[in-house]
């Protein structure tokens, strides 16, 4: 017997309020991938240039929407976007949203396995403590770096132009020039040269 024969990847044919529409049994693990990773992506929000927050909305949001586009081949709602010059067709996720919970959803979520359910609901539980880890850590690293930065520029006087040509005259003059001399001079000395 083959592999490919111990995978069940039957679809289901289910009827919803007039809407007929199929439902995955089994999603190959590639698919599970990029489903989590598309839910745990959409609901980190971005407040501030570069940090962000993990909204519990945006997971049940995103979660029902990617769910419902990577199990079954029901037509969501769609938007027109700007992507760098170029329209593109995107999910209206609101929408989308919104007409599944009008009981569709719990249509499809009846009949996919739980244990694709459960395999998604812990590796997406699992993923956004992974991610707000990174965050944390990365935040305190970055707080660390802003404070020392911000104190540093706050020592570094507002002439700096004339503090670095002044230095540089100083490094020019006979003065230093000598007492260099001197040190070089004491150095090979020391060495026995």
């Amino acid at each position: 017997m083959a592999t490919k024969d111990l995978i069940n990847t039957s679809e289901k044919d289910c009827t919803f309020s007039d809407i007929k529409f199929k439902v995955k049994n089994y999603l190959p693990l590639k698919d599970k991938i990029s489903l989590i990773r598309s839910i745990v992506s959409g609901c980190f929000i971005e407040y501030e240039e570069g940090i962000k927050y993990y909204d519990s909305i945006y997971k049940e949001l995103f979660k029902v929407v990617y769910i419902t586009e990577f199990y079954t081949n029901v037509k969501l709602p769609t938007t027109t976007m700007d992507d760098e010059g170029k329209k593109i067709r995107v999910t209206d996720v609101f929408k989308a949203y919104d007409s599944l919970m009008s009981g569709l959803f719990k249509e499809i979520i009846k009949n996919i396995p739980d244990s694709e359910i459960e395999f998604i609901d812990e590796h997406i539980d699992n993923a956004i403590f992974e991610k707000e880890r990174s965050i944390e850590n990365s935040g305190k690293i970055e707080v660390v770096i802003k404070k020392f930065l911000n104190s540093f520029l706050e020592k570094i006087p507002e002439n700096m132009d004339e503090v670095i040509k002044s230095t540089i005259e100083e490094l020019k003059s006979e003065k230093f020039l000598g007492t260099l001399k001197k040190v070089v001079n004491i150095t090979q000395f020391n060495k026995g040269k």
